[in-house]
């Protein structure tokens, strides 16, 4: 899998999540947290759109994802959690786990577009030690 794939799903992930904030925000115009957060998804998006292929960070995801996906698709989350699946107790826990990360997304702080990549990317890399314990081998 290529950087540009991974930034592509992140962004279009985070643009997803971002639209479901908005929506929130008119159910319930009297919390500011959902318009905020999603402002901080939509500015997280476009700075990971941004990013240079060289990056860091969507170098490491890059890597980490690849070498336990096998690379050869952009739907690098199905493909990763597939094993959790058959195992009912580690997916639920990564499920909770997976929407904690992505509600905190500029929910109770506005934070900066970095930060939230950061949590993106310290959170996955986790998920790959869940599919090792869940499945007991690598990849």
């Amino acid at each position: 899998m290529n950087n540009v794939d991974i930034r592509t799903v992140i962004a279009d992930r985070l643009e997803h999540q971002a639209q479901w904030r908005s929506e929130k925000a008119l159910e319930y115009p009297d919390d500011y947290r959902n318009v905020r957060a999603a402002n901080a998804m939509i500015s997280t998006a476009k700075f990971i759109r941004a990013l240079p292929d060289d990056d860091a960070r969507l170098v490491f995801l890059g890597a980490v994802l690849d070498e336990n996906t096998g690379g050869s698709s952009a739907d690098y989350l199905e493909r990763l959690l597939g094993p959790l699946k058959s195992n009912p107790t580690a997916w639920h826990e990564f499920m909770a786990d997976e929407r904690e990360m992505w509600a905190r997304i500029g929910f109770d702080d506005q934070g900066s577009p970095v930060e939230h990549l950061d949590t993106i990317v310290a959170f996955y890399p986790g998920v790959i030690d869940c599919d090792e314990q869940a499945t007991g081998s690598r990849g």
